[in-house]
């Protein structure tokens, strides 16, 4: 029923091209937060980790997946994808490293974004590029100032995790599963509507 909710209120934005960042989070009962939390920590802790695409400039949430903290970012960036609502069309995908997977960036290509995610810091130039990655690096070390220019605003998903926890909090209060995930459900449906009373002209366009 959550879920169902929050798919209202995304469907009933206006029509529209939009830059999308796809990242990942996590919430917990415990007292230091996500990032906070050591990599090797969050795996084997009982985080709800929330992997979300998120509305670059209009700070909206407009899909996500819950799993546990074990889960990889690159596992669920298909599922992410596929739940974006009908009425936004993304015109570029913005990520981290975590991915840069063929998989990931042909996702992004299937729904009709060019895919500038992060590429490895040793990557090297390709003579004849043929992969999706070969091709992204080659496009960022030719032209640097405009790959990093269109890839600038990557870290808009790490904002919205930041304001989130600002506004309705970092920790979870329940303690069974089921639980603890409707909370995390409840706290992006009330995010995207404070946003929304917030941006009156999301609604009126």
């Amino acid at each position: 029923m959550l879920e169902r909710f929050f798919r209202h209120i995304v469907a009933a934005l206006p029509k529209r091209s939009a830059v999308v960042a796809t990242d990942a989070t996590g919430y917990s009962g415990r007292k230091r937060g996500w990032q906070e939390t050591k990599y090797a920590q969050r795996v084997i802790e009982d985080w709800v980790k929330v992997h979300a695409a998120i509305e670059v400039d209009e700070f909206i949430v407009l899909s996500y997946k819950l799993t546990d903290s074990s889960v990889h970012d690159s596992q669920m960036f298909e599922g992410v994808w596929n739940g974006l609502p009908e009425n936004i069309r993304p015109i570029r995908s913005l990520a981290d490293s975590a991915y840069h997977g063929e998989k990931c960036l042909a996702t992004a290509r299937q729904h009709g974004a060019t895919p500038l995610h992060k590429i490895k810091k040793n990557a090297r130039d390709y003579e004849e590029p043929r992969t999706l990655y070969q091709k992204m690096v080659n496009f960022a070390h030719h032209w640097p100032q405009r790959f990093a220019v269109s890839a600038a605003k990557r870290n808009h998903a790490e904002t919205v995790f930041s304001m989130i926890g600002v506004l309705l909090g970092y920790r979870l209060r329940y303690r069974s599963k089921n639980g603890r995930r409707n909370e995390v459900r409840v706290k992006l449906a009330l995010f995207n509507l404070i946003q929304l009373a917030m941006r009156k002209e999301l609604w009126s366009n």
